[in-house]
């Protein structure tokens, strides 16, 4: 049996809402968009295909932050500093069951709302190692990252890449010179959590998702919050089911639903706590 969710936030589908920025912006001017978007062209927001986005316009929080997505982000963010204000550093970790749910684009997008609009001095640790993606949202990338700062091979300062001018700082993987042995890593992490707490308000690790990663257990440990992000309408009930039973969640569980239909978006605006209703996928409210 499932334990209930807690909907922290419902994001619309950010395809969508650029598809529709890129019609209103032709029919008004009859030029390709530029509001408020970082210096690419139409062809390159999709990425490879009108499926996907290119990574950095992920970042809607900076990127579009009057839309609906936004503001579901600064829901979730405030929600977040409200249920924790009795400490002094708070450890989040964001998960999702499989890969392309939506975890890593959750973190930057929760991480620089938390920064930017609640004034929280926040860390985003990258986690994924077989498939880090942080990287791809930073301004200035630092000539550390995290394997040389647990190797004592550099200061934290050395390691901070910057995504804007907000007190939002990312620690990259980095470079190792040997096996990455995963689960030795996290053992290091862990002890040197207590240190990087003393510099941040927030500190929020993109882990690996659930499912395919035999560290989950260890990387459940180190959160204080744990946030799972499930692609609504398209992940199966029983994967979602599997993934909560590894993490060993056995009450309410957190969660952000990822790219939600503009339909069914007025279910979902007020992160009601919900249980499973009859669905085959996660992600709609019997009615």
């Amino acid at each position: 049996m499932l334990p209930g969710i807690r909907v922290l936030a419902a994001i619309p589908n950010f395809v969508s809402m650029y598809h529709q920025l890129n019609y209103q912006s032709r029919h008004s001017s009859g030029e390709e968009p530029q509001a408020q978007l970082p210096a690419v062209r139409y062809r390159t927001w999709l990425g490879e295909n009108e499926d996907q986005l290119a990574p950095q316009l992920n970042l809607v929080a900076k990127w579009q932050p009057l839309s609906i997505a936004a503001e579901q982000y600064r829901m979730a963010a405030t929600r977040l500093v409200l249920s924790n204000e009795g400490r002094e550093s708070t450890v989040l970790e964001i998960t999702s069951a499989l890969k392309g749910e939506g975890k890593t684009t959750t973190v930057v997008n929760i991480g620089y709302t938390l920064a930017r609009d609640l004034g929280k001095k926040t860390l985003l640790i990258d986690c994924d190692f077989r498939c880090p993606a942080l990287h791809k949202y930073v301004n200035v990338p630092a000539e550390a990252g995290l394997f040389e700062l647990l190797d004592g091979k550099t200061r934290l300062q050395d390691c901070l890449s910057t995504i804007d001018e907000v007190a939002c700082s990312v620690l990259l993987v980095g470079k190792s010179d040997g096996d990455i042995s995963e689960l030795n890593r996290i053992q290091q992490l862990k002890g040197f959590l207590p240190q990087l707490q003393q510099h941040f308000d927030f500190i929020i690790i993109n882990t690996p998702p659930v499912l395919p990663s035999a560290t989950m257990g260890i990387l459940a440990s180190l959160e204080h919050v744990l946030i799972v992000v499930i692609r609504a309408g398209a992940t199966p009930k029983h994967v979602v089911q599997q993934a909560f039973t590894m993490l060993g969640l056995t009450a309410e569980a957190q969660v952000i639903l990822n790219a939600v239909e503009a339909q069914s978006m007025p279910a979902y605006m007020y992160g009601y706590p919900m249980t499973y209703g009859r669905e085959r996928t996660v992600g709609t409210i019997a009615r």
